[in-house]
């Protein structure tokens, strides 16, 4: 029986997200993980990743989540916008995956991006935040609870998320 002080009311299960985590991550790799929808601002991160490869061609990034029913015609609207990056093999498409894959995917990747708004909470930070990932945020009321190595974008200007995304 796990003691209940050691799961975050998240929902976040410290001791999986950290047993065994793995020093090998890709160089110039970014994580984006949670579900498709405008609050999530994916458009933005595919918009700064055009950018971005345009001046490090050999970044690679991983956009995994599944599309909110409420969201399809949105998530439809992406699909033309990332067609270019995926036949270039930079971006890698999955739907929503398991915890077992999430973990896999946190230990594989340099940066994990999240771009929900300041005031929100998204457990997918914890997550990685345990996993011990560097981390891209938008949300400015996490910045005294991130790690030191955290950056936290003042905007979702796609040049901007560029910018801080930069290796």
């Amino acid at each position: 029986k796990k003691e209940k002080a050691r799961i975050m009311p998240a929902g976040v299960d410290i001791d999986f997200f950290t047993s065994g985590t793995s020093t090998s991550r890709r160089p110039q790799s970014i994580l984006f993980l949670g579900r498709i929808s405008r609050v999530k601002k994916v458009r933005e991160f595919i918009e700064a990743l055009k950018l971005l490869f345009k001046k490090n061609p050999r970044t690679q990034a991983t956009l995994c989540g599944s599309v909110v029913k409420e969201e399809e015609t949105y998530g439809k609207s992406l699909e033309t916008s990332m067609t270019e990056l995926v036949k270039n093999k930079n971006l890698t498409v999955l739907s929503g995956v398991s915890h077992g894959k999430a973990k896999e995917l946190y230990e594989s990747h340099e940066l994990y991006v999240n771009l929900t708004q300041t005031g929100s909470m998204d457990k997918t930070i914890l997550e990685a935040m345990a996993m011990k990932s560097l981390i891209l945020v938008l949300n400015r009321s996490l910045e005294k609870v991130l790690p030191k190595d955290s950056i936290v974008s003042e905007s979702a200007d796609p040049e901007e998320i560029a910018q801080k995304m930069a290796f």
